[in-house]
């Protein structure tokens, strides 16, 4: 996803995974069948569903996942079915967990939207409207221990309820259809099968003290075949809280630092963040390919940290003697390498040699730059501009072919590779000033422009974000633009200019960049740009967000909020795959709220913004992770939409007692968790303890350090519709054990 620079119930909770059930989403593996894509996608989107016949009945729920189908039978007993491979063939292997000592009873819990129904077979044992749920409640399972399993289609996740009094040591549960049980260096459970090994994430415990998450030692306990709990020292008079914030970390030298991108490695779960530093001693580089600041006010960062957020494991420098800096990073889902783009000012930028334009095109250029995937190796470097100025803004790499598609604006009249594009001439030919969009095409050895085009009319335009369509491979761009002339909005579902100081735009083009299938204005009668742009893989449809001053915004009538608040708002708005209709928008804020970054939730089809506010009272904040107000002139803020953009289910904040500023979103593919990163002043950051630089490291009062933060999906302070079935008396103490939800490297490793 693009990012913009420009109290009274307490009870403990373990969290444990199946690791099984929580690999096989995006695994980097070449697509071949878009349809098929589809399908899976909107299959994981279904969490438990009850058994009414349609399959053994013994079994009374089931959830499908990437990994495969996990079973909870009427006695409560857990069985993984698991997808595996040996030599290459594709098989099942079957891991059964049993509750020892209790007496678990079923229960769907959290009655979700979705239903299923199966047409196979005889027809006898057809099935319609079948109810699904997004957990399931196992009652009090050993004295004042409750058990909860919930469900997305990623993974399934075990949690105990551990009222205060009771003892985590009842926690046992037996492992059939492993050889052996263990515990490695990391800490994670491992059980040992015929066919490979299978990985539970390292708990972690923590309870909050003083505003401090302070951590309390867990580790498993293991008896032959069955597995527990250890727990160390705490403090049994304070409430532990269970906060989904689960980590963050600074990421910074002295200097002024910045994080404006983000991705994911859809195998490892490694968090990659790009950003600009000011920073002569940024942390982590030594071992990189530029272990050195090149010279200039700003170079590019690019820091590789572990899921958790706990270690950072490489980073490198990359710039030369001029200002350099990174908007948008995006992992290669076939190579695996890391590629970066921006913008620069450095005429000796690293790695250009044999690159598909070796050389600076004059006044600034957009750059390209491939990592290793470990950041230890410069592959490659290409400049990418004219005479004019040129900036990079966005990055989208085609899962099919594992072409580049890179989109920005440019100044330039000669960029190269225009002709035979979708535009072949900038709008603004002939004119002394103004931008046009640009979107360019390379191969992924960045050795080949292989087309270019101009995207823009006859007023400033630029594109801020790109996204290949994964069910027709189309590109689609965002954008701003104040030109009456933008081409290919005739049919499109805002087919004028708004007539107001600036409109969106979103555009359609064909793979090979040479046609215009459509595009559209988005806006109306004041200011409206296009940030950010991300496409539900189930349905099609496009959801573009930005921010906005017009109280007229279209498309937000029965919207989550009708109504700006007044000032800069942020909005999101969902169109058809043909940028023909606006389904429907919705305005996010209140009149002070600008929006950096969107997402689609792979796995619920929710839509998540993130950007910054100086707004004391954020709605949705109830029950969220952080539901008041940091402080500063700036916090953070993520806000999580139903997929219709009709109910706003969440908003949290993001601060300490200074200024934050949100750039960068992702969704973790295979965990589901909301992984943020921006910049920040606050010294007292949340969640960094334990973290991977858990201090500040400087900056001035213009900058800081970048931050990444990590949140549960449903971005709550406390499990959502887990039901806690026995009241609990205030003031009691309990634990939280969580896990590090690092299902790796998942579910089956080769032996």
């Amino acid at each position: 996803m693009r990012s913009r620079p420009f109290g009274s119930r307490v009870v403990a909770a373990v969290w444990l995974f199946c690791p099984a059930l929580a690999a096989r989403a995006g695994d980097g593996r070449r697509l071949t069948d878009r349809d098929h894509l589809r399908q899976g996608l909107t299959q994981a989107r279904v969490g438990f569903v009850a058994n009414q016949g349609q399959t053994d009945p013994a079994v009374a729920y089931y959830a499908p996942t990437f990994a495969g189908t996990t079973y909870v039978t009427r006695q409560g007993e857990i069985v993984h079915s698991l997808k595996v491979s040996k030599g290459g063939e594709p098989a099942r292997w079957t891991l059964t967990e049993k509750l020892v000592g209790g007496t678990p009873r079923p229960l769907g819990w959290e009655l979700a939207a979705a239903r299923a129904s199966y047409f196979v077979g005889d027809p006898s044992r057809w099935r319609t409207e079948v109810r699904t749920y997004g957990s399931l409640a196992l009652g009090q399972v050993w004295p004042g221990i409750h058990v909860f399993l919930r469900a997305d289609g990623s993974t399934v996740e075990k949690l105990f309820a551990v009222s205060a009094g009771a003892s985590a040591g009842w926690i046992r549960l037996r492992v059939s259809g492993a050889r052996s049980l263990g515990v490695d260096r990391q800490g994670r459970l491992v059980a040992r099968t015929a066919r490979g090994r299978i990985i539970w994430s390292a708990p972690v415990a923590y309870q909050e003290v003083r505003g401090q998450r302070r951590l309390v030692r867990v580790s498993y306990a293991i008896h032959g075949r069955e597995y527990g709990f250890h727990l160390g020292p705490r403090d049994r008079s304070l409430p532990v809280v269970i906060d989904p914030l689960l980590q963050a970390t600074y990421l910074g030298g002295s200097g002024n630092d910045y994080a404006f991108a983000l991705a994911i490695h859809p195998k490892t779960g490694e968090v990659f963040v790009a950003g600009r530093t000011e920073s002569p001693n940024f942390p982590g580089v030594t071992g990189g390919p530029q272990s050195g600041h090149g010279g200039g006010l700003d170079d590019v960062f690019v820091a590789r940290l572990n899921r958790d957020l706990t270690v950072l494991e490489q980073s490198t420098y990359f710039g030369g003697s001029g200002i350099d800096f990174p908007i948008a990073i995006a992992i290669h889902p076939i190579t695996e390498e890391v590629f970066v783009v921006g913008q620069t000012g450095s005429t000796n930028l690293p790695g250009t040699a044999g690159a598909a334009q070796a050389r600076y095109g004059g006044n600034f250029d957009a750059f390209v730059a491939c990592f290793s995937p470990s950041l230890t190796q410069l592959i490659r470097a290409t400049y990418l501009g004219g005479s004019g100025g040129d900036g990079a803004e966005a990055l989208a790499i085609d899962a099919i072919t594992g072409d580049l598609f890179v989109a920005g604006y440019t100044g330039s009249m000669d960029f190269p590779r225009a002709a035979g594009g979708a535009q072949a001439v900038h709008g603004n030919a002939g004119r002394a000033v103004g931008y046009d969009g640009f979107v360019a095409r390379l191969n992924s050895d960045l050795t080949v422009l292989k087309q270019a085009t101009y995207l823009g009319g006859s007023g400033s335009d630029v594109a801020t974000d790109i996204a290949i369509h994964p069910l027709t491979g189309e590109v689609f761009v965002v954008g701003q633009t104040d030109a009456r002339d933008f081409p290919g909005t005739a049919g499109g579902a805002q087919a004028e200019y708004g007539e107001g100081v600036l409109d969106g735009f979103v555009a359609r083009l064909d793979p090979a960049l040479t046609r215009w299938n459509q595009s559209t204005y988005l806006g109306r009668s004041e200011y409206s740009d296009a940030i950010s742009l991300a496409i539900d893989p189930a349905t099609g449809d496009v959801f573009v967000a930005g921010d906005t001053t017009s109280l007229d915004f279209p498309g937000t009538a029965g919207g989550a909020q009708a109504a700006t608040g007044g000032g800069f708002d942020g909005y999101v708005a969902r169109l058809n795959a043909g940028l023909t209709g606006l389904i429907q928008a919705t305005y996010v804020g209140g009149g002070g709220i600008l929006v950096s970054a969107a997402a689609i939730h792979p796995m619920t089809g929710e839509v998540f913004v993130a950007g910054e506010t100086n707004l004391t009272s954020l709605p949705g904040t109830t029950g969220a992770a952080q539901p008041r107000y940091g402080g500063g002139v700036l916090d953070a803020f993520v806000a999580r939409f139903d997929p219709t953009l009709t109910v706003l289910n969440r908003t949290t904040y993001l601060g300490g007692s200074d200024r934050e500023t949100a750039w960068a979103l992702a969704i973790d593919p295979t965990t589901g968790e909301v992984i943020v990163a921006g910049d920040t002043r606050s010294t007292n950051f949340p969640a960094t303890v334990g973290g991977a630089q858990p201090s500040y490291g400087g900056g001035d009062l213009y900058g800081g350090d970048a931050f990444v933060a990590r949140f549960s999906r449903d971005l709550a302070a406390a499990p959502v519709s887990i039901p806690i079935l026995t009241p609990v008396p205030p003031r009691s103490s309990m634990t939280v054990l969580a896990p590090s939800r690092r299902p790796q490297p998942g579910p089956i490793e080769p032996r």
